[in-house]
């Protein structure tokens, strides 16, 4: 396999390994209570990572075998393939990316639910239904979802922010 194609594989797991390492680093000093769900939900995330990293490096050498070898066409057409083969990775990106300020200006609800009804749709969830039935699940799903970590943060007693709304 081609250290663009390790790259490829390692880009998205490693900046995600990297922001839950930091946000592990900025709770040490927590309740021990307090640390419980995140330290599970970390736990799950790096699994789910090394999951990741080693299904696409399973199937990267597969598909290195099978790929002919790269043309010489212009860069242009290159980013552009690349964009397309991309894009949801991308989308997942900058919807990550933007969780951290809609977190500390909207509050935890708003946050979890807007990030959860843009991310379910993007990892393929409904994806042989209609439209307006994945939006339906989309939407149903991060409400459910939202509630229960709502729950969760007043069991445990989670510091978070609230919502300028009051939820």
């Amino acid at each position: 396999m081609s250290t663009q194609a390790i790259l490829r594989v390692l880009l998205v797991p490693a900046l995600i390994l990297l922001a839950t390492a930091l946000y592990w680093y900025s709770i040490q000093d927590a309740a021990s209570g307090a640390r419980r769900v995140p330290d599970v939900v970390m736990i799950f995330i790096m699994i789910m990572s090394m999951v990741v990293v080693v299904r696409d490096f399973m199937m990267g050498a597969r598909d290195s075998k099978k790929r002919p070898a790269p043309d010489e066409g212009a860069l242009m057409d290159s980013l552009r393939r690349w964009e397309r083969a991309h894009r949801k990775r991308i989308v997942f990106t900058v919807i990550s990316l933007a969780y951290f300020p809609v977190f500390l200006s909207l509050g935890f609800n708003v946050a979890n639910f807007l990030f959860l009804a843009l991310a379910l749709p993007l990892s393929g969830l409904g994806g042989e239904r209609s439209m307006g039935l994945r939006i339906g699940l989309s939407l149903s799903i991060s409400l459910f979802a939202t509630l229960v970590f709502h729950l969760l943060a007043q069991v445990m007693d989670f510091n978070v922010p609230i919502s300028p709304l009051g939820f």
